[in-house]
């Protein structure tokens, strides 16, 4: 795991998110032994999927739609 001094200048720069995918992967003990590659990618993966998500939903609410929730898959 990382010190808490490089966790520290990674939340400086606004990259708390990266610090939390960190986290979990030394918690799992299925990425805990994966290369250092295949980490790096399985983070930059996951959190430009949670940056993406976020972005859809602020649209969502922005959009100001009569029902947010709607779904196109739920459509009969």
């Amino acid at each position: 795991m990382i010190d808490s001094e490089t966790v520290r200048k990674l939340r400086q720069l606004d990259l708390g998110e990266f610090v939390d995918t960190l986290e979990m992967q030394e918690m799992d003990q299925d990425t805990r032994h994966l290369p250092f590659d295949e980490r790096l990618q399985l983070s930059i993966d996951y959190l430009y999927q949670e940056k993406y998500n976020k972005r859809v939903s602020g649209l969502i609410k922005r959009s100001k739609f009569r029902i947010q929730e709607a779904d196109v898959a739920s459509i009969h």
